[in-house]
């Protein structure tokens, strides 16, 4: 009994050494894969031109995002490296021969590896879309940058999605930019009251047909300066000795006829404001949090449905397979129908699939700390750094290659996404399950 209690003690005292080391080189590999993370936008910022004093702010939200990928990799880390030591200073072969079991050594491990997955399996549908949204979005802080322009020559900036662009020949002062030219896709209505009544007669503005394109206003000023207004989230350009050339309007939007757009009309005026929202990218389904996407894939079923059910009225309507053979309205419809139906199931597989690489991303935090133990032990050798460079090649060469193929198979082939992209954690858990194994009998 004494001897029992004795290894209970050992076993404790044995466990907080451990966990406390594990705890620490954790910590520490977080910390310089955040660091290099850092490096790696800091440079990339440098080498665009932009100031890193702008783009700071970006750059540390942006690590919420790189917890996708440092949280796990740090834990394999702590786990090989921690193991490894531990297992190549002999300190193992000490605690087996007296008595304590290597389940008991592993157990801080698995402790640790479980709490971080709990926590990765709450955060990465809720907290961590949003993380990846503000690292995509680099724009809305890129464009801080433009009240603070220090003396340059050329330059331009995209102004929205649809190929908007202010040019500028050069910054004088730091806040003047000369030689400006913005083209920017503009309804003829949405110019402000001051150009129109600044124009040589009246402008018709003539009723909006939302279904045509509208071809770029070119608009050019000798001088400009911009602001950036948050709450409005817009940049405000003020521009002085402006010419603005219209293109000739044809039925309601401006319309280029026959491909060709012709600018006949020009309005001169002596100053003008000008607001454009500020470019932020739309949302994809690696931006929507769990509770997001399951509420698309309801309204993506719905919409399936409804299109499924045009489909099945329409059936006697399909068209045969004759590519040089003009299709009747039914048989439209029923093609229609038809692309409708498959686009919303590919967009309910997308959402399923982004869900659960989440949780795939999630329980790879225990996956990668589970295999520390078994690795260090079954691979025992004189160098610590052994089981280090097993742990990562397992990685790069099984998991991620693994979770790769389950996202194509899961859009391209239509396998159910909880086993495509559990693959490389359920491959990487029986391998270590099997080492852990071969460990306990010896």
């Amino acid at each position: 009994m004494i001897s029992a209690m004795f290894n209970r003690g050992s076993s404790r005292t044995l466990s907080r050494y451990l966990l406390r080391e594990l705890v620490t080189i954790f910590g520490l590999s977080l910390v310089a894969l955040s660091l290099l993370f850092l490096l790696i936008l800091g440079i990339q910022a440098v080498q665009g031109g932009y100031s890193l004093r702008i783009i700071l702010p970006w750059m540390v939200e942006s690590l919420g995002y790189s917890c996708y990928f440092t949280v796990p990799l740090s834990l394999m880390v702590a786990s090989t490296l921690g193991y490894g030591r531990f297992v190549a200073d002999r300190e193992y072969t000490a605690a087996v021969a007296s008595g304590i079991s290597p389940l008991s050594i592993a157990r801080p491990m698995l402790l640790l590896a479980a709490a971080l997955c709990v926590v990765g399996l709450a955060t990465q549908g809720t907290v961590l879309p949003h993380a990846h949204y503000k690292q995509r979005n680099i724009t809305r802080y890129l464009v801080k940058q433009l009240e603070h322009l220090g003396d340059s020559r050329k330059g331009k900036l995209q102004i929205d999605k649809e190929g908007g662009v202010v040019h500028w020949d050069e910054i004088e002062e730091g806040r003047y930019l000369k030689g400006v030219s913005i083209e920017k896709r503009i309804p003829l209505e949405n110019f402000t009251s001051q150009v129109l009544l600044a124009s040589s007669g009246p402008i018709e503005v003539p009723d909006a047909e939302p279904d045509l394109p509208t071809p770029p206003t070119k608009i050019r000023a000798k001088r400009a300066t911009l602001e950036v207004q948050d709450e409005e989230e817009v940049i405000l350009f003020t521009l002085s000795q402006v010419q603005i050339s219209l293109p000739e309007p044809q039925r309601g939007y401006l319309f280029p006829k026959a491909g060709i757009t012709k600018y006949d009309r020009l309005i001169d005026l002596h100053e003008i404001e000008l607001k454009f929202p500020i470019n932020e990218k739309a949302k994809r389904e690696g931006d929507w949090t769990n509770s997001e996407l399951n509420r698309k894939s309801v309204e993506y079923r719905q919409l399936a449905e409804e299109a499924r059910e045009t489909v099945t009225s329409l059936a006697a309507h399909r068209p045969p397979a004759d590519p040089d053979r003009e299709l009747s309205s039914e048989e439209r419809a029923y093609e229609e129908a038809a692309a409708s139906v498959r686009y919303y199931e590919r967009r309910i597989g997308k959402a399923k699939g982004e869900i659960w690489e989440r949780r795939a991303l999630a329980l790879s935090i225990f996956t990668f700390g589970f295999l520390g133990f078994p690795i260090s032990v079954a691979f025992r050798h004189r160098h610590k750094m052994v089981p280090f460079f097993i742990g990562v090649l397992l990685v790069i060469a099984v998991f991620f290659p693994l979770l790769l193929l389950g996202e194509s198979l899961v859009k391209d082939q239509g396998v159910p996404a909880p086993f495509a992209l559990m693959m490389g954690n359920i491959v990487l858990l029986l391998f270590g399950l099997l080492l852990t194994g071969r460990v306990a009998r010896r």
